[in-house]
């Protein structure tokens, strides 16, 4: 009786012993399967940010895609780890699975906010300082995020947008600016001489500021009011410099026709 006790007792340490090493090399399996895999991610993230210019925004998408990495990683090693000390796994998953569901239907507005977000990131369709409209908003960008975007409009309000409600995007800042000023002259000068006045404004600002590429053209006179008539300038700036521009341009035709006795009665931006 005493040998078949003791015989129990081995056996009951070499099962413990034989699953604590189980779960050791689990452990350690899985310690190196993260390491391995956030050193891969860091490698890649380092080498594609010295190629790109968005850093800001392949540094959201490689942490959200370690990060999910790293939880599949831990997940199987949990299941590995039950199934050393024969639980069943099986019915957790169910469990897991219905609870999953369940989440997902209740957070269906997250979900959607986070899908958008991760397109938003990989086609790049914004940067952090662009001057975007988004469904009819428009502001600067401060923030981007899987969940929301951040603007800030003319005012300084801060306007957050969830991303699974942007529809519309139209984005002013990714090509060249135009530019335009309406000048509303009520002047009996020359039409000539207003035109040549305009010119010598806009070559002056042109040499004046980095903002322009290329010299204001004016267009000639638009139409006739009931203070004179209306002269349309324009011009392309960089990237989201236009309201800059006009600004300058604006100042330097007053001070031009100022200069010259012409009276002016409004100036506008378009």
């Amino acid at each position: 009786m005493t040998d078949f006790y003791n015989n129990t007792s081995n056996l009951d340490e070499k099962l413990i012993l034989e699953r604590l090493t189980s779960v050791i090399v689990i452990l350690v399996i899985t310690a190196l399967a993260i390491f391995i895999a956030n050193l891969v991610f860091e490698k890649t993230i380092k080498k594609t940010i010295e190629k790109k210019a968005f850093s800001n925004k392949i540094n959201t998408v490689s942490l959200v895609a370690k990060n999910f990495i790293n939880v599949v990683i831990y997940f199987l090693s949990i299941t590995a780890i039950l199934n050393v000390f024969n639980i069943n796994t099986s019915s957790i998953l169910a469990v897991a699975g219905i609870g999953g569901m369940a989440i997902a239907f209740a957070a269906q507005s997250i979900i959607k906010d986070v899908i958008s977000g991760a397109f938003i990131l990989i086609e790049n369709q914004f940067n952090i300082g662009d001057y975007v409209t988004i469904n009819s908003i428009g502001g600067t960008v401060e923030f981007i995020g899987l969940r929301l975007t951040k603007l800030r409009d003319i005012d300084g309000k801060e306007i957050i947008i969830p991303n699974g409600e942007i529809s519309l995007v139209i984005n002013h800042s990714i090509n060249q600016s135009r530019a335009v000023v309406e000048v509303i002259i009520s002047d009996n000068t020359k039409y000539e001489i207003i035109e040549s006045l305009l010119n010598q404004a806009a070559k002056q600002i042109f040499e004046k500021s980095d903002n322009f590429i290329a010299v204001p053209e004016v267009l000639g006179i638009q139409e006739f009011n009931n203070f004179g008539y209306k002269v349309l300038i324009q011009t392309y700036t960089k990237n989201g410099l236009h309201f800059v521009a006009q600004r300058e341009l604006r100042r330097e035709i007053l001070n031009v026709l100022s200069e010259n006795g012409v009276n002016i009665s409004n100036l506008k931006e378009k």
